[in-house]
């Protein structure tokens, strides 16, 4: 149900566990039975070419139609077995790519996904307000956990849902998520046709489709329509009359007379870049469009309509990926210089191509989308089903976050500990606790909370009730030799960046500050801390702070109800050489001051 304009949804059931190894294995095993097919093609591709090499010795011996026949018979088989082959090799790679989603799906689920793919940092300048400090890029961050095999439209698209806390929320993609989560062999097949797709996020073709395009007069069509019949039907009539060598004598003539004009429709085609690349692209983009097609008979209306967008898109994809093919085959020097110019081929191919840009031209950037916002929901959708956790509840105004048991998402699902946090409305939080006790998790934990449910996913959490709010953090933060700036100088530009987030459009903002200002004297530093924390308190949605400075604590007192303390507790051991810490939320400022001691244990001149 919709309350207020923003989606307020009762977590829902997640779906059963993605059963990578029972997929994987049967991925495996159609891999295994492609290879012995592919195999046993190639046997008999080779028959078929040692038969066209023998049907040609015999009809260049003894010319006449029946030899011809033969040699055409012999080269019609070698040319469906090769394309029978080509057809068994893209069903058997799409298998090995099933296997790899399949292999890297058990890893996400064991907590390893740093497989060297995308991590989302070319995505997130240096000075973005919240991708790097709460890891949402990077080799081990949120993003790379999340792109479990998109195309470059589809990361970029999964980039904007993290990153650009701008973006209106969508409350109809949770629903989409959930139902794209129990389609576990559907999101491999939509990664494994993402193999396709590319690197680079630029559209090859995108310069040229958007372009003027050079349409020849009605003479040199009809001129290359009689050419493009009545050429092989003269060659073919030579060789049939008076013998193979004097036919292929023909050919060569004839071929070499109509390259001209071959090559005048090369320049009327314009600039259309790498065909094989571009057509390798179509490819991809034509087999992802297939499999989001499906989607057109889902009950869940978000689903259905991204399948309705890519319904026949795949058909004109393969179309254009086709005429490409013809143009990639200009490496051939056979095809080149005398196939091409005897069929007049690049004419045929221009009117292809340009048929299909008046048709589909002005569509393409629309299905494009579709894709890109399928492949985002698929990868969303496959952490839900590996990593569970809640539905968040979305509510426009009250206390900006209240979950139970929230933890963080990148931490593997053994080692998690939950906490409780119910921050009631202009009210600031200030943990404490000793270094590696757990602040800073816990305080990214909390940011990432956000992340994840703007995006529409589940948040790991019992329960997690939240505000729309942006995000703006200061908490990785260190000395730039190149350009000149101190630690000091750094953590106080970036205060300023999130003191500038404050007045933008959009929802309110949550800051999440951890250990500001340790570059500057301690006198000073709390000072500077206390001004910021009481100015940001009435300015944002939610403030969370950690801290080592306990004197900022005396402002619950000053302020009853504007600061919600909270610490995480440690122990030392007997010898005083290391902390243990349970990683347990506790109200209150902590008590327990051990520093001294540990420094003490480890030989340092620390009087009692």
């Amino acid at each position: 149900m919709v309350a207020n304009g923003y989606l307020a949804r009762m977590p829902a059931p997640n779906p059963s566990p993605v059963p990578h190894a029972e997929l994987g294995a049967q991925a495996e095993a159609t891999a295994r039975a492609l290879a012995h097919r592919y195999n046993a093609v190639a046997v008999s591709r080779l028959a078929a070419f040692i038969a066209l090499a023998i049907a040609l010795a015999g009809a260049w011996a003894v010319p006449g139609p029946l030899p011809l026949l033969g040699v055409g018979a012999a080269l019609a088989a070698f040319l469906l077995l090769a394309l029978w082959h080509g057809s068994i090799d893209d069903r058997r790679q799409a298998a090995l790519a099933r296997i790899e989603y399949h292999r890297r799906g058990e890893d996400r689920v064991r907590g390893i996904w740093a497989h060297g793919q995308d991590d989302g940092t070319s995505f997130a300048p240096r000075d973005h307000p919240y991708a790097h400090d709460l890891d949402v890029v990077g080799p081990r961050g949120l993003f790379a956990l999340l792109n479990s095999g998109a195309s470059a439209a589809g990361r970029a698209r999964l980039a904007a849902l993290l990153l650009d806390d701008g973006l209106p929320l969508d409350t109809a993609r949770p629903a989409a998520v959930l139902d794209l989560a129990s389609r576990h062999a559907w999101r491999a097949e939509l990664a494994a046709a993402a193999r396709e797709a590319g690197v680079a996020g630029d559209d090859p073709l995108a310069t040229w489709l958007a372009g003027p395009h050079r349409v020849p007069a009605l003479a040199w069509r009809v001129l290359v329509q009689v050419l493009r019949v009545s050429a092989p039907l003269a060659v073919v009539a030579v060789g049939w009359w008076w013998g193979l060598p004097t036919g292929f004598l023909a050919l060569l003539a004839t071929a070499a007379l109509l390259t001209p004009l071959n090559l005048l429709a090369v320049r009327f085609q314009g600039e259309l870049g790498d065909a094989d690349v571009a057509r390798r692209a179509l490819l991809g983009e034509a087999e992802r469009l297939t499999v989001v097609a499906r989607l057109a008979e889902a009950t869940e209306p978000t689903v259905a309509l991204l399948g309705a967008s890519a319904h026949g898109a795949h058909i004109a994809a393969r179309t254009l990926a086709a005429a490409l093919d013809r143009l990639a085959q200009r490496r051939n020097p056979l095809w080149s210089m005398i196939a091409s110019p005897l069929l007049q081929a690049e004419w045929s191919n221009l009117a292809r191509l340009q048929g299909w840009a008046r048709m589909h031209a002005k569509e393409r950037p629309a299905w494009r989308a579709a894709l890109a916002e399928a492949e985002a929901s698929a990868c969303l959708a496959t952490y839900v089903a590996e990593q569970g956790g809640c539905w968040p509840i979305w509510r426009v105004d009250g206390a900006p976050i209240t979950a139970s048991a929230l933890a963080h998402p990148l931490l593997p699902r053994t080692r998690r500990i939950g906490n409780d946090l119910a921050l009631a409305s202009g009210q600031a939080l200030l943990l404490t606790g000793a270094n590696a006790s757990g602040k800073s998790t816990f305080l990214r934990a909390c940011g990432l909370a956000w992340v994840l449910a703007r995006a529409g996913a589940t948040v790991p959490a019992e329960s997690c009730h939240l505000r729309p709010a942006r995000l703006a953090t200061v908490m990785r933060v260190g000395d730039d030799l190149a350009a000149g700036s101190s630690r000091f100088q750094a953590e106080v530009a970036a205060l300023a960046r999130a003191f500038a987030r404050v007045d933008h459009a959009g929802d309110p903002l949550v800051v999440l500050l951890d250990e500001i200002l340790a570059g500057t004297n301690s006198h000073e530093r709390h000072l500077g801390t206390r001004a910021v924390l009481i100015a940001l308190r009435v300015q944002v949605a939610a403030l969370l702070i950690t801290t080592h400075d306990l004197a900022l604590c005396a402002l619950a007192d000053e302020d009853p109800g504007s600061l919600l303390l909270a610490h995480f507790a440690d122990s030392a051991a007997a010898d005083g050489n290391d902390l243990a810490f349970d990683y347990r939320l506790r109200p209150g400022a902590t008590r327990s001051t051990n520093a001294l001691r540990v420094m003490r244990a480890a030989g340092l001149p620390i009087p009692d």
